[in-house]
């Protein structure tokens, strides 16, 4: 565009948004040769020093950014001399309202907002994708403990069955002494009352033995109580005692008394010492029958924890077996599936745990099983 302006110029020279071409006309007066004068310009904002003109007495710029500018031109004569003063024209490019500064700031602020609920969304749906991965994950390790709880039991049918048929035979055996004794004239009614109570006795040792067997084969969700772990480990061992029996495998119980209570799930906890149980009796099957022994140890851990060891006398595990010995599907058994240690060790961290295997000075090994105290006991 071309603007013409009759001096004096206005104090301040506002071109409108969108000038696409401007062109600023200037000259010099000579009265001897006009032809010869020269000119230098420059435009402040834009040419980093003079440009040669030569004897033009137009200078043209295209598309300006909006701005502040200065058009600087000075002459020289025919005779070389340049007037260093020249002159100067103060000139401002206007924006179209995208290109103001508030504009962009409320686009930026814009942006800013935006981005932050795209972050905001983005974290949110990693969130519960996270917490999708936690509980597909929960539910998975569920289901491989109890596919190892029900495995183990398998493996001990035998002697649970024969462990269930010692009450079921005293319970028949005394109902039809009770028979006998009621048929005789004269019976004796305290003699079949010392009867009936030990079928009673034998029945709620057969009841105890059946809900024990449920209680591990029932798949549910975890649920952790304040536990005696002395309670726990004596129930174990009423569960394999004709399993060890059958092995020649001596029991000895170190438990110490007055234990402050652990935060657990029985069920879970009981399979982890059923597993290291089987495990130290399967390690001295090489060993002669009255040198089958287990040691199980409860104590008061150094910091605030509850300590279970369980012990055998069988020929320990080499180095390289002792590090691998909690991997999935690592086992030293011909027919194991190697998963037992893998999901107590699961079981044992999921409760804030741990459980460590280390070789005996003098031979076998022993596994240990830390928990921490329940809330309560804390308190």
């Amino acid at each position: 565009m071309e603007v013409r302006l009759a001096l004096p110029f206005p104090e301040s020279l506002r071109l409108p948004a969108g000038s696409g071409q401007i062109e600023i006309h200037y000259t010099a007066l000579s009265f001897t040769a006009p032809e010869h004068v020269r000119f230098h310009v420059k435009l402040d904002g834009h040419d980093a020093d003079w440009r040669d003109a030569g004897d033009r007495r137009v200078a043209s710029f295209y598309e300006l950014p909006p701005g502040d500018y200065v058009f600087h031109v000075r002459a020289a004569n025919n005779d070389g001399v340049w007037n260093d003063t020249g002159a100067s024209l103060a000139f401002t490019v206007q924006p179209y309202f995208w290109q103001t500064t508030w504009f962009r700031a409320a686009v930026v602020l814009l942006f800013i907002g935006g981005s932050g609920g795209v972050v905001w969304a983005a974290s949110r749906s990693r969130h519960r994708r996270e917490l999708a991965e936690l509980e597909r994950t929960r539910v998975q390790q569920g289901e491989l403990a109890h596919l190892s709880r029900v495995t183990m039991l398998g493996e001990l049918s035998g002697s649970l069955a024969h462990e269930l048929n010692q009450p079921l035979t005293s319970i028949l055996s005394n109902a039809q002494a009770a028979i006998r004794f009621l048929a005789r004239d004269g019976a004796d009614l305290d003699e079949v009352r010392d009867i009936l109570k030990d079928i009673v006795d034998e029945d709620h040792r057969a009841g105890e033995i059946i809900r024990r067997l449920r209680a591990l084969l029932k798949k549910g969700d975890v649920q952790r109580h304040p536990l005696a772990i002395n309670d726990v480990v004596l129930e174990v061992l009423k569960l394999v005692r004709s399993d060890l029996g059958n092995q020649s495998v001596t029991t000895h119980t170190a438990l110490a008394p007055d234990l402050p209570m652990v935060s657990g799930d029985r069920v879970q906890l009981q399979q982890v010492l059923l597993n290291l149980v089987i495990n130290a009796s399967d390690a001295m099957r090489s060993n002669a029958a009255d040198d089958r022994q287990i040691v199980v140890r409860t104590e008061l851990g150094d910091g605030n924890g509850v300590r279970v060891s369980v012990s055998d006398g069988g020929c320990g595990m080499a180095s390289e077996t002792l590090a691998r010995v909690f991997e999935p599907f690592f086992s030293t058994k011909n027919h194991g599936l190697g998963l037992g240690l893998s999901v107590c060790h699961t079981i044992v961290s999921a409760h804030g745990g741990t459980l460590r295997a280390a070789n005996n000075p003098d031979r076998g090994a022993t596994f240990t099983v830390t928990l921490p105290l329940s809330g309560e006991e804390e308190r």
